[in-house]
């Protein structure tokens, strides 16, 4: 009987011994694929960081750090839901770490899932205070939602910190030009465009500000350049052919308009539709 006992004794510590090994392997296994992953990524080798790292997780499912390099990884090359899914477990594995909570609600501002995105934002921020991206990503998040004076206080403390960086004085110039506060708006977008004279998108909010308080004059220098750089954006040729009609030229207005329909009109027949519009309305006015 003892002798019984005794080898069911030995043969349990085998088995524990046994599987501890193997955990112990496939643990440094883990490893060795998330290094190989790393330096995949370093070198901009995303497909096979991605082949590597979503290895090392599969041995090692609690592994914190890759599930957070697999959530880039993935958010890199556009798989957003599954990249939403490897945060949540990043999360879940580390809750005290902001990245995970700061790389979800870029992805979710990414998926228009503002609500959602404001939430692991406010998170990210109140876990790691000095990470300006995700402020700057919680106040674009507030603005989508409507909770602009939210998205203002956030956005003015870090253009305070950081007078010179160009996405958080063009995002506070947007935020101040939905809140109606037109020539704010203007002064912090026209800083960014000094800093940042190629920037499309700064240079882009800016002329609609100028729009929005009737400096048509100012407007329009902004869209030709903007027209120039990029011929066949829909938007800007019709804000364009708007400029020159407050202005009077109206031939340009016309031109700009038959532009505007030639390319919103293969995509956008109600586009195309408001375009002829306004061309008829010119003309019905006797110009």
């Amino acid at each position: 009987m003892r002798a019984r006992r005794f080898h069911r004794f030995l043969n349990s510590v085998l088995w524990i011994t046994l599987v501890s090994m193997t955990t112990t392997a496939f643990a440094d296994q883990a490893d060795d694929h998330y290094r190989v992953g790393v330096e995949h990524r370093r070198k901009g080798e995303l497909h096979k960081a991605l082949i590597e790292v979503k290895q090392a997780v599969k041995l090692r499912p609690n592994y914190a750090a890759a599930q957070l390099t697999l959530c880039g990884l993935l958010r890199d090359v556009g798989d957003l839901k599954e990249a939403l899914a490897a945060c949540d477990k990043a999360i879940s594995l580390s809750p005290k770490n902001g990245r995970g909570y700061a790389l979800a609600g870029a992805i979710l501002l990414r998926m228009h899932r503002y609500e959602e995105a404001a939430g692991r934002l406010k998170k990210a921020v109140e876990l790691d205070p000095k990470d300006e991206s995700s402020k700057g990503n919680l106040a674009v998040a507030q603005r989508k939602v409507g909770k602009t004076d939210k998205a203002l206080v956030t956005l003015e403390k870090q253009v305070e910190a950081n007078p010179d960086d160009v996405a958080l004085l063009n995002n506070l110039g947007v935020a101040l030009r939905k809140a109606r506060r037109y020539e704010e708006a203007i002064a912090y977008l026209e800083h960014a465009l000094e800093l940042a004279p190629k920037e499309y998108a700064v240079r882009r909010n800016l002329a609609i500000a100028l729009r929005g308080v009737e400096r048509f004059e100012a407007a329009l220098t902004q869209y030709e350049v903007l027209a120039s750089q990029r011929p066949n954006d829909a938007g800007v040729l019709f804000d364009l052919g708007n400029c020159y009609e407050k202005m009077g030229n109206i031939q340009k207005a016309i031109a700009t308009y038959k532009k505007y329909i030639e390319v919103a009109g293969a995509s956008d027949p109600d586009a195309a539709e408001k375009g002829r519009k306004r061309i008829e309305q010119i003309e019905n006015a006797g110009f």
